[in-house]
């Protein structure tokens, strides 16, 4: 007997609740994966409650609007997977069910007034606009879009988070273009159509839009004023299910990096701006489960405190073992082996693609905070913070990468100047070994790793 598929959903949600409670997590499940990129997870959910909604409508005479809904989320997330074709067949299934009554299984059912027929006509149309938008069709997303934002006015009114998603992706195309005006005021759109004191997710991240596009336009001032607003709501939170902590970090970040670009009177607080990111982050990796190893690991290589790994995970070499078990399993044709192993592999990939996202988002803020130590003339500081950027790009893209190679030109600059000549000599031929595999010998990085190599020599000679 063939046992059910497995997948991230099956894993988050337990099929003895209720399949409204079921609908309930999974739709906070399908938040939380999408704020870390993990998309295949978020259509995963997605699957899950779309068959949840068809199991409601068939046996319980739920509205066959929801069914629609269901399918069009879906639609969603296989447009921001990049799973075009996917996602075209059920926008097709979805408007044949608002047209016909009709649903998959052949069955007729009732749809509504031409009211509600209206209202998911609204909820067609943007989820079209969103496909054609992550196609990079963009002149015909912007037209499918501007229909979005037409008839929500007519059927909802002026106020509607779906004008404002509208705004909001038509905000995005203006600004891929560079019209600042006109992705300025797309995103005051979005920000008005949400009611006055709106505090949730899609309202901070159009106030967080309007700012990015404020500082772009040269309104550098106003766009400050926008993000601070935005990481005080972030702050206030008190929703438990918007999931923050993330965005509120990396918003901290970029207010710290206008901050920073301001001058030197601007730099203590920018720096205090990146150490508080930096603190929520750390507090987000801890309920990250194996995914925080790495970070554990770094910590302890550079504190030279000791690491117990065999109370930690590896998925790597758990997933390398998966699939020598899977290639073993294939040559002796053991089928139900081979698809419980495939579903491992799954689980496996998707929460390492989430830890390479963790831990990649952990490097960018303590690079900056390094940075802007070593700048403001914290060497000690900036060097820690150094030493475990480079464990970390190692764990990343390998030990010969050009991520490796930059901040060992950066940890060779700051040892020079702690007066540190023996590892600053070590660190920077480290890197001119590295920049010479990648770059052209005459680089204007080259050049300068090799200038302060001379300079050390001629110091030691003279």
């Amino acid at each position: 007997v063939d046992k059910p598929f497995e997948s991230a959903a099956d894993e988050l949600v337990s099929e003895s609740k209720h399949p409204l409670e079921q609908l309930e997590q999974l739709d906070q499940t399908a938040r939380e994966r999408a704020q870390l990129g993990d998309m295949d997870a978020v259509i995963e959910c997605r699957i899950k409650q779309l068959s949840l909604q068809r199991l409601l409508v068939h046996l319980y005479d739920f509205p066959v609007a929801e069914l629609v809904l269901a399918q069009i989320k879906l639609v969603e997330a296989y447009a921001v997977g990049g799973y075009k074709k996917q996602a075209q067949d059920h926008l097709d299934q979805a408007r044949e069910t608002c047209r016909s009554g009709v649903l998959e299984s052949g069955e007729h059912a009732e749809l509504g007034d031409d009211v509600q027929a209206q209202r998911l006509e609204v909820d067609l149309l943007l989820a079209k606009g969103i496909s054609l938008y992550h196609e990079s069709k963009f002149d015909a997303a912007e037209k499918t879009l501007a229909d979005v934002t037409s008839l929500a006015r007519q059927v909802f009114g002026d106020r509607t988070a779906r004008s404002g998603r509208a705004h909001g992706l038509r905000g995005k195309i203006a600004a891929r273009a560079r019209r600042w005006d006109d992705a300025v005021w797309h995103f005051r759109q979005a920000l008005r159509a949400h009611a006055d004191g709106d505090t949730s997710e899609d309202a901070v991240r159009a106030r967080l839009e309007l700012a990015k596009a404020l500082h772009a336009q040269g309104s550098k001032d106003e766009a400050v004023n926008e993000q601070r607003a935005a990481i005080e709501i972030l702050e206030g939170s008190a929703d438990p299910d918007f999931v923050a902590p993330d965005l509120l970090a990396s918003s901290l970040a970029q207010l710290a990096r206008w901050l920073e670009a301001r001058g030197k009177d601007s730099e203590p607080e920018a720096l205090d701006l990146l150490q508080k990111a930096e603190r929520i982050f750390d507090r987000c990796r801890h309920v990250q489960g194996p995914s925080s190893t790495v970070l554990d690991e770094a910590d302890a290589y550079i504190t030279g405190s000791s690491f117990d790994a065999g109370k930690h995970t590896d998925e790597r070499a758990q997933l390398r073992l998966v699939q020598q078990q899977k290639a073993k399993a294939e040559a002796a044709r053991d089928k139900e082996s081979v698809h419980m192993l495939n579903a491992e592999e799954c689980r496996l990939r998707s929460s390492i693609d989430m830890t390479r996202t963790l831990v990649q988002k952990a490097v960018e803020i303590k690079r900056e905070i390094a940075l802007l130590q070593l700048k403001v003339g914290n060497h000690s500081d900036a060097l820690d913070y150094l030493l475990r950027c480079e464990y970390l790009e190692r764990w990343l893209h390998g030990s010969q990468s050009a991520n490796v190679g930059r901040i060992l030109k950066a940890l060779g600059t700051v040892h020079l100047a702690m007066q540190n000549i023996g590892k600053a000599e070590e660190s920077l031929t480290e890197a001119l070994h590295i920049f010479e595999i990648h770059l052209g010998t005459n680089d204007p990085v080259i050049k300068d790793i090799r200038a302060k190599l001379n300079s050390i020599a001629a110091a030691g000679g003279n």
